[in-house]
């Protein structure tokens, strides 16, 4: 898996959410650098996330792609695509 060094990704996530824990350990576990931004402490990420038209976490944006839920095959594709 490709990687730009100047991607930047982001994760829309809950603290004990399964499916944040799963995206975080996706994303550690191949390397992949991230901010991780836990909308039930962060008022205004969680109002990012909603203006992006997703209610619920965990989100994961990379480059121009929002990926909702643990979807590793959608992320792997859009590293390649970034």
């Amino acid at each position: 898996m490709r990687r730009r060094r100047d991607l930047q990704v982001q994760l829309y996530s809950a603290t004990g959410d399964p499916e944040s824990i799963r995206v975080k350990a996706w994303l550690s576990g191949h390397g992949v650098p991230f901010s991780d931004y836990d909308i039930g402490v962060e008022d205004a990420r969680r109002r990012e996330m909603l203006a992006m038209g997703f209610d619920r976490p965990p989100v994961t944006v990379i480059g121009a792609r929002r990926i909702q839920g643990y979807k590793p095959e959608e992320m792997a594709a859009a590293l390649e695509e970034a």
